[in-house]
């Protein structure tokens, strides 16, 4: 009997389906047709300038790309997809010194696939916002390499400086400097009114004239008013100390007012 059984055993281990003789591995994902997006609208080819080897964004509704500009400020991009939203892109550049330029916003459209030259605002920046009378103040920043980097100045005479269109700019007091082969700029400024002024920056390149960069304030005060400043912090801190020293005085004395019969 028992040599039956296990003869039965052997059979069946012999003429069982294969699948169910091992275990069985994950199982595999089956396809739901799940595709890639690709934007109905195709895409377009933009190019245009800035400082060297700045990081350079573009983006709009449902459209996104990057990339980076070379060692003369050329930058391009081959492929921006566009999506049926889309409406317009806004350009614009970053820096080595993590400053920004202004954003440079251009109508897009299928019917014109290849736009340029961009040419993006200067980035600027000041090295101290406030200073003494008669000092220097610094102004630097970046644009595209080999170009004149006009620096418009204004004592806030102008309304909405910010805002200041180029015409209005060309007329207002400049000063011109060149930018090295990376687009860098330098500028020292001595001024000798006291006021409050802003400054921002055009560049003109062989492409053509960049828009503005963005508007910088800062203001200039007469050395008597950090020295005012100066002494009246001096006298605070005496006054602190001289009560903290004399606490147990003053509170004699305090008493002593509160209470003229003891």
């Amino acid at each position: 009997m028992k040599l039956i059984t296990l003869t039965i055993l052997i059979a069946s281990l012999f003429f069982s389906h294969p699948i169910n003789a091992f275990a069985q591995g994950p199982p595999q994902s089956k396809s739901v047709g799940i595709e890639a997006a690709i934007p109905p609208s195709g895409a377009i080819r933009l190019f245009g300038y800035t400082g060297a080897q700045n990081q350079v964004i573009a983006e709009g509704i449902r459209s996104y790309a990057q990339t980076f500009s070379d060692e003369e400020g050329y930058f391009i991009f081959q492929n921006i997809y566009i999506a049926d939203q889309t409406q317009d892109l806004c350009i614009y550049a970053i820096d080595s010194q993590n400053r920004s330029t202004y954003p440079v916003c251009i109508p897009v459209s299928l019917t014109n696939q290849q736009i340029g030259p961009v040419l993006l605002p200067p980035t600027i920046s000041l090295k101290e916002s406030k200073s003494l009378e008669n000092q220097n103040f610094q102004t630097s920043g970046q644009t595209i390499p080999q170009s004149n980097v006009n620096i418009i100045l204004s004592d806030g005479t102008l309304p909405g400086l910010s805002f200041i269109p180029q015409a209005l700019a060309i007329q207002t007091p400049k000063y011109t400097i060149k930018s090295d082969q990376k687009g860098n700029y330098y500028f020292n400024l001595p001024i000798n009114n006291n006021g409050t002024y802003r400054l921002f920056s055009i560049a003109v390149s062989r492409e053509g004239q960049t828009p503005k960069s963005q508007t910088l304030s800062f203001t200039l005060s007469p050395e008597w008013t950090y020295l005012f400043i100066l002494i009246l912090a001096f006298l605070i801190i005496s006054l602190i100390l001289f009560l903290k020293k004399h606490k147990e005085f003053i509170h004699f004395r305090m008493n002593c007012l509160s209470d003229p019969e003891g």
